[in-house]
């Protein structure tokens, strides 16, 4: 039986000394994209080598120059390159040219296996990870990755290997798929495995007014523009704009996260953000809307370009 396709990722950091920092590398059966080549005046290739050293296939590498900001500072490149992997080969290296920048034994196959420290998971103490792997090299790292449905998912930690390992998942959203996956890699390849699937008890929307705040006073009869914000992860497709309205002394004047209503009277006046989605999420400001001595706009007399009264 064949075995399945396996792509190195090879990132890292190249100075103009041509010396190359290896991080956080890693491989992956699926590749998205491939690098784009774009010509630089640094050509960099990835080759896999046989136990004899003998080429056994090449890639071009990616190398994009990082941007500094002290004068003078030294010129650093982020070097990324996908290489796919073969039975025979036995290093990996990248090239400038006739020039090794760096070389590297390619491990065995990484190994992971994760458990739950404990089978009850809440929100009201961390959740413990305990974590088998294989031999870790110098740049070996993993990834823990809290998934609450389809396509609903966010890293929460990134470093290094260790064996038992404590996250917090109190201010996450809820569901009844939950889980945990860790990714990790020996330094150049990787594994993954998952944590049984768990049910947490949902989070539900948060709803911010933005705009007013409360704190500036509003001038009478002017323009008031309304700004909020509305997170549900736990609903698919997140919150919808036909879903927000927004509310002034409880009469509703507009729909959606950024609105405007026309001038209030002098006094004070309630202005509410609500989520229709979720009945009772909704936030609200107290604003003081004071009269100016000034005129507004909707004050001035027409102008009149023939008389001047300009």
């Amino acid at each position: 039986m064949a075995r399945s396709r396996e792509v190195l990722v090879i990132r890292g950091r190249l100075d103009r000394a041509g010396r190359f920092l290896l991080q956080r590398s890693r491989s992956t059966p699926f590749v998205r994209q491939w690098p784009i080549i774009e010509e630089s005046e640094i050509g960099v290739t990835v080759e896999l080598l046989d136990p004899g050293g003998q080429v056994l296939h090449r890639e071009a590498a990616e190398v994009r120059p990082e941007i500094g900001c002290e004068p003078g500072e030294t010129q650093t490149y982020r070097v990324t390159a996908y290489i796919e992997l073969r039975d025979d080969a036995a290093f990996v290296r990248l090239m400038r040219g006739d020039l090794q920048l760096w070389r590297e034994a390619i491990p065995e196959p990484a190994t992971l296996d994760v458990k739950l420290a404990r089978v009850r998971v809440n929100r009201q103490a961390p959740v413990g990870l305990r974590l088998r792997y294989s031999p870790p090299g110098e740049a070996a790292h993993i990834t823990v990755v809290y998934k609450w449905g389809p396509r609903r998912f966010r890293p929460i930690y990134i470093g290094r290997p260790r064996a038992e390992l404590s996250v917090n998942l109190r201010d996450l959203p809820g569901g009844d798929d939950c889980r945990l996956v860790v990714t990790y890699s020996n330094g150049l390849r990787s594994a993954h495995a998952a944590t049984p699937r768990f049910r947490m008890p949902l989070l539900g929307p948060t709803v911010t007014v933005v705009r007013p705040n409360g704190e500036t006073p509003i001038v009478a009869r002017t323009p008031v523009i309304l700004e909020g914000m509305a997170y549900d992860p736990e609903r698919a497709g997140g919150a919808k704009s036909e879903d927000i309205v927004w509310l002034v002394d409880g009469e509703q004047v507009a729909t959606g996260l950024i609105a405007s209503v026309d001038g209030m009277k002098a006094g004070r006046h309630r202005v509410t953000l609500a989520y229709r989605a979720q009945p009772g999420a909704e936030a609200s400001a107290t604003v003081r809307v004071e009269e100016t001595q000034v005129p507004t706009a909707d004050d001035w007399p027409e102008w009149d370009p023939i008389a001047g009264n300009n």
